[in-house]
């Protein structure tokens, strides 16, 4: 069976990307960098994230999510978010889901929640 094993995201700074999303949602591991400045980052669970310099592409009407597993964790992120001025939006805390929407530094849409089970 077919998985989804990376995302590509082009990205007005390559560097500033990659610092966004390790200190914020654990991609800290650089796997690989490309003579075109593609540079392919993993999280613990080695879903990969490649970064690729060029024209935003971020005003799509989409956004992708990331599940943690505690309704605390979601607080946690959010509020290392803020620290830095990035505005949350769309919050809820309901008993079936914890989460909020933010963007990145290229204005790509990001969903962190959580879904007690």
């Amino acid at each position: 069976m077919a998985r989804l094993a990376h995302l590509n995201l082009t990205v007005a700074d390559v560097e500033a990307s990659m610092r966004f999303y390790a200190e914020h949602l654990g991609f800290d591991r650089v796997l690989a960098r490309y003579d075109d400045g593609t540079v392919f980052v993993t999280d613990h669970e080695g879903f990969e994230l490649a970064f690729h310099q060029g024209p935003s592409a971020a005003d799509v009407g989409w956004h992708f999510g990331f599940t943690v597993a505690a309704p605390e964790e979601v607080e946690w992120i959010g509020a290392r978010l803020e620290a830095v001025g990035v505005p949350l939006v769309d919050r809820h805390e309901l008993p079936e889901y914890t989460g909020f929407k933010c963007q990145d530094p290229d204005g790509y849409w990001i969903e962190v929640y959580c879904e007690p089970r």
